[in-house]
């Protein structure tokens, strides 16, 4: 089950930032179905995804597991025991601009409302009335964690675009029901 914690969330905001911030696998990247000893899930943070357009970004390796991190609607992906992919997810009052949220080098992109990506990942802001948090008008959704190996760099971001538009259009079935 996901650990929804939504208080104090911006003393938060900086470790998030610390963590995507920090490298968390090397010589990993795009793969070749035959490097992945694990099935591409078809959810991340109880949200439904493609797993082909998942499956590119994800490393080889023999075991997926997952956890948790505490902030907002969150989830990591590990592959043998590191980090694949991050997503985090705040429920606010007001929009919050995704560019600074989805990495170094990042570029504006159509994802959600208003989105962002770069290599290492992706952020959008989205109108989102939830039952879970009072108050809520918006969603910032920020996914990263995902590390290149050798693939052509315009191709891979293409790649983390793509996958972040279908997370966040799955995201609003799941935590954007309120009235």
């Amino acid at each position: 089950m996901i650990k929804h914690t939504f208080a104090n969330r911006k003393s938060r905001i900086p470790l998030m930032l610390a963590i995507l911030a920090t490298p968390t696998l090397s010589g990993c990247g795009g793969n070749d179905q035959d490097a992945l000893g694990y099935s591409t899930p078809e959810e991340l943070c109880e949200v439904k995804i493609d797993a082909t357009l998942l499956e590119p970004l994800l490393p080889p390796g023999d075991r997926l597991s997952f956890s948790e991190d505490g902030l907002g609607i969150s989830c990591v992906a590990l592959v043998d025991g590191t980090t694949a992919v991050i997503s985090t997810a705040f429920l606010l009052p007001e929009a919050d601009a995704p560019l600074s949220w989805a990495g170094d080098d990042a570029e504006p992109a159509q994802i959600g409302d208003e989105g962002a990506v770069s290599p290492s990942g992706a952020a959008a802001s989205i109108a989102c009335v939830s039952d879970q948090e009072p108050d809520t008008s918006y969603a910032l959704i920020q996914l990263g964690g995902f590390q290149r190996d050798g693939e052509d760099p315009e191709e891979w971001i293409d790649m983390i675009e793509a996958f972040a538009r279908d997370y966040v259009e799955h995201f609003k079935e799941v935590y954007c029901t309120g009235e």
